[in-house]
Formats: structure tokens, C-alpha cells, sequence
């Protein structure tokens, strides 16, 4: 009974995500739920305690500190024009519906290393791209999504990985036991190839995907904006005029992946070095003012806040 207890929280987690689609209110009722069952009585007190415990966690406050380098990134990477000049680049080699999305799972598999790394990094470049070829938002936002998760879990030497295998150290479990693990990953690894054999057009689109592409093949839009919308990371509206080289993204990204192998699959000194990097090619490039970089290196960090 007890087991089927510790459940509750995860429950009601997923039924209020699922029909409210609210992630922010869903956490906070099924944290609560949680709290109840944990503390009981002592409910204000113990929530403190827990508050306190969590903030003081060097796993959470490595969470933390890397969705702010991380949205500082890619906001500089939006205000100097790199992200733009990246997605032009990119459009040169795509001819068809089918061209872009396996682009899109190339990239996804190259950027490999982190999660958002991957999925703002290719949904950014690649959107306007897709939409051209009238590739609904639905299909891309599926496929980043489902390839960035996959790949943070299957290879195991991404910055998930450095994460997960963090809190399995304090129940005596190691490095090694996530590698035995890896070849069970069954959901992540079909999803991986699901994602290219969708691309390559081997498998149907079928139920709200079909109805996507039957909606665009229709003359539809491929973005539907819902009401009450919102989005988790706000990172400004995009100047598409503002177009710069595509090294000025390429450089800082192979400074993160390279710096973060060196250092130990260590993602967030990786990030760190890839700022650095971004502010050594961009102030000198007059691509913006040192004042301008860092009303962009405050902005990309409030960005994450929620």
C-alpha cells in the first residue's frame, strides 16, 4: 500500500499536465501532494526544511546555474546575429520536406551533448526553414523534443548523464551501472530511430500529426497559436534582419562541446568557456558593445527564470 502511496504525487503530476497543460500548476499541486505525505502534521515546517535541503543541493544548484549560462548563450547567440546567419547557411542544403527534417536529425545527433543545447539551438535555426517547406510546428516540435531527451539519456556522456549518475552516487550505484543500463533504454532508442524513419517518410503520420500536415497540405498555417499560450523560455522576439556569420554560433558551440569533454563531460564549464568565447569574437567583431553584451547576458538569464 505504501508503494502504491509514493505514486500519488507522480499521478496527479501527469493527469493536471495533461489536462490542464500548465506545467508550472501541475508541479506545484503534486509537490504538495508530496509534501503532505511526507511530513504529515509538521507540513509548514518540514516544506521548509525541504526548501532548504533542495536549494543546498549541489545536483539542484548545478540545475540551476546551467538554464542561466545556458539562456545566456543562446540569447547572445539571437543578438548577434549568429543564430540567423547559421539557418541561411543551413538553407543552402535543403531542397525538399524530407531534406530538412533528416537536417534536423543530423543536427540533433551533432548536438548530441545537451538537451536544451539541442532542442532551442535546432528548433531556432530550423523553423523558419520548415516552414517554408510546409513542415507543420507540430512535426518539429515533436522531433527536437523527443531527439534531445533520447539522446541526453542514451549517450552516456552528456550532461544528463553527469546529472543522473550524480544521484545515484548517494545510493551507492556508479558510472558503471548507468552503462549497464543503457542497453535497457528501450523507449529513448526507438524514439531515435522513429524520429529518421518519420523523417525520411517510411512511417505514417497518423493521428494528431497526420492532422497537422492535412491542415498545411490544405493551405493552413503551420503554426497554430492557442489561446492563453505561454511559453517556458522567453527569449525575445527574433531580428531577422540581423544576420551575421554562421561561425559566430559554430565557434562558441565546438568551444562548449570540446571544453566540456575536456573538463569531464562537465557541460557547465563547457557552457562557461563557450560565453567567454562568444565575448572574444563579438566585442572585437563590433557585433555589439560591451554594454550591449551584457544587457544581453542579463536578459538571457532572466529568461530561464521560469
Amino acid at each position: 500500500m505504501k508503494e502504491l502511496i509514493i505514486l500519488l504525487p507522480l499521478t496527479i503530476l501527469i493527469i493536471l499536465a495533461v489536462s490542464t497543460r500548465k506545467m508550472e500548476l501541475s508541479l506545484i499541486v503534486a509537490c504538495l501532494a508530496a509534501l503532505v505525505l511526507l511530513h504529515k502534521g509538521n507540513i509548514v515546517t518540514g516544506t521548509l526544511d525541504t526548501f532548504y535541503y533542495v536549494l543546498s543541493n549541489e545536483s539542484f544548484q548545478f540545475c540551476i546555474i546551467f538554464l542561466i549560462t545556458f539562456g545566456i548563450m543562446m540569447k547572445l547567440f539571437q543578438d548577434s546575429g549568429g543564430l540567423q546567419g547559421f539557418a541561411l547557411l543551413i538553407k543552402r542544403f535543403i531542397r525538399s520536406r524530407k531534406s530538412a527534417m533528416v537536417f534536423c536529425w543530423v543536427m540533433d545527433v551533432i548536438l548530441f551533448i545537451d538537451e536544451y543545447l539541442n532542442a532551442l539551438t535546432v528548433s531556432f535555426s530550423m523553423r523558419k526553414i520548415t516552414d517554408a517547406y510546409g513542415i507543420p510546428r507540430e512535426h518539429l516540435a515533436f522531433h527536437v523534443n523527443a531527439m534531445a531527451c533520447s539522446l541526453c539519456l542514451a549517450v552516456p556522456m552528456t550532461s544528463w548523464t553527469a546529472f543522473i549518475v550524480n544521484l545515484i552516487s548517494d545510493h551507492g550505484m556508479t558510472y558503471a551501472d548507468y552503462l549497464r543500463a543503457v542497453p535497457t533504454m528501450f523507449y529513448p532508442l526507438f524514439l531515435v530511430i522513429q524520429c529518421l524513419l518519420l523523417s525520411l517518410g517510411f512511417l505514417p503520420r497518423l493521428g494528431t500529426l497526420g492532422k497537422a500536415y492535412a491542415r498545411v497540405d490544405s493551405g493552413g498555417p503551420t503554426l497554430i497559436h492557442e489561446k492563453n499560450e505561454k511559453s517556458l523560455v522567453n527569449l525575445g522576439i527574433f531580428d531577422e534582419d540581423n544576420v551575421s556569420s554562421p561561425l559566430f554560433i559554430l565557434l562558441p558551440l565546438a568551444v562548449v562541446i570540446a571544453g566540456s569533454i575536456y573538463f569531464g563531460k562537465n557541460m557547465l564549464i563547457g557552457l562557461i568557456l563557450g560565453i567567454v568565447c562568444q565575448f572574444i569574437l563579438y566585442i572585437p567583431k563590433k557585433l555589439m558593445t560591451i554594454n550591449g553584451f551584457f544587457d544581453s547576458l542579463f536578459s538571457g538569464a532572466s529568461s530561464m527564470l521560469p
